[in-house]
This record gives C-alpha cells, sequence and structure tokens, in this order.
C-alpha cells in the first residue's frame, strides 16, 4: 500500500480524525489527572510532520488518532491495565476493533 499526501506514516490510512498528537495528549493528560495523577506526565505528544492539519490548533500532522492512541494504550497497558480499559473507552479512535479487551 502506497501512502497518500493526507496518511499517517504509521499506518498509512487517510488521516479521517485529523487531532494532532499535542492537542490528543493535553486531552489524556487532562483525564489521567482526574483519575491517575502519577499517570499524567507519562504522555507525551510530539511532532510528526504531514499534510493534514489539527482540527484544533491547525499545525499540520502526519499520525492519525488511531496510532497516537494505540500507543498511548499499549504504555497505560504496562504501568495500570484497568486504567487502560478506561482510556479505551474514552478515546477509542477504532480501538476496540483491533485490540482485544482482557
Amino acid at each position: 500500500m502506497r501512502a497518500t499526501e493526507n496518511s499517517c506514516v504509521v499506518c498509512e490510512e487517510v488521516i479521517t480524525n485529523p487531532i494532532c498528537p499535542d492537542c490528543l495528549a493535553r486531552q489524556m493528560r487532562a483525564w489521567l489527572s482526574e483519575v491517575k495523577p502519577a499517570l499524567a506526565g507519562t504522555i507525551d505528544g510530539g511532532y510528526v510532520p504531514g499534510e493534514t492539519n489539527c482540527l484544533f490548533c491547525s499545525k499540520d500532522m502526519g499520525i492519525c488518532a488511531h496510532c497516537y492512541s494505540r500507543d498511548v494504550y499499549e504504555q497505560l497497558m504496562l504501568s495500570d491495565e484497568k486504567i487502560a480499559k478506561e482510556f479505551m473507552a474514552r478515546f477509542d479512535f477504532e480501538l476496540r476493533k483491533e485490540v482485544v479487551v482482557l
């Protein structure tokens, strides 16, 4: 499969839910600050250049919300499985189709 200009650099699918990792990380940290403050600082955004612009900050981006959320989910699974499951319910971005809930 060949990536298009508006596709994710990880999965090469067209970015249909354009929220950049920095904006997603901000929302994820806010939620974690309420439920498990010790994990909030472990969530980093990051800039991946691309041809799609974020709906919130208008910055260009090259990674889809699904791939970024999957990475955060996997990171949370290493620390707290219960929080990771709650995370999936709040920041799904089609993760449930891919990840088998334990």
